[in-house]
């Protein structure tokens, strides 16, 4: 049985992984992120800076690494 929720707690962890990649190649690809004003996020887009750019290049990476390994 705990066997069962730690399967299922790695596949939930894996499947934010892949979801948060997918998100941030499109957003690398499009060239924009959401605004931010005050900590909440806007429906507009602004594009991203180049520290953005190497910041979501950086975690791709991570990202990619951590599925290679599960």
């Amino acid at each position: 049985m705990h066997s069962l929720k730690l399967l299922k707690e790695m596949q939930s962890k894996v499947e934010r992984q892949q979801s948060a990649l997918a998100r941030l190649q499109k957003q690398l690809q499009v060239g924009t992120k959401p605004e931010k004003i005050n900590g909440s996020t806007t429906g507009k887009q602004v594009p991203l800076t180049d520290k953005d750019k190497v910041r979501i290049e950086k975690e791709i990476t991570i990202l990619s690494n951590n599925n290679q390994i599960l």
